[in-house]
């Protein structure tokens, strides 16, 4: 009976004794994917080429964990499809929710107001106001 319970000790200390309590999220994978993302949104933005500045329009961008965009994206309507982009700019914002999340990520907390734009020598740029 003795040699049972030594057994059942040994068994029991090789089974769980080795088990690690690992994270099974890589941080800097995941944030390589969100750049490659966002990378993959500029590249179909492309250069916002414009001939007027009502061919300009400014995307909210990213996710801060206390809400709202990080930034925007400055685009051509007429050179982009809209839809696409802003399905693209929704997984985007979704991942970015996701991560706040799974590592704690934060933030200024700080509104970030959509910029006026214009068109300046042939393109869509952010412009302050005096």
């Amino acid at each position: 009976m003795k040699t049972l319970t030594i057994l059942s000790a040994v068994l029991v200390l090789a089974t769980f004794g080795g088990c690690k309590d690992e994270d099974p999220f890589d941080e800097g994978a995941d944030r390589a994917r969100l750049a490659a993302m966002e990378a993959a949104i500029d590249d179909f933005i492309g250069e916002p080429l414009c001939g007027d500045a009502s061919e300009c329009r400014a995307a909210p961008f990213g996710a801060k964990p206390c809400g709202g965009p990080w930034t925007y994206k400055v685009f051509n309507a007429t050179a982009v499809d809209t839809v696409v982009l802003y399905e693209m700019i929704s997984e985007y914002d979704a991942y970015n929710e996701v991560l706040n999340q799974r590592y704690g990520w934060n933030s200024d907390c700080m509104f970030v107001e959509a910029p006026a734009l214009d068109c300046l020598d042939g393109r869509c740029v952010p412009v302050s106001l005096p």
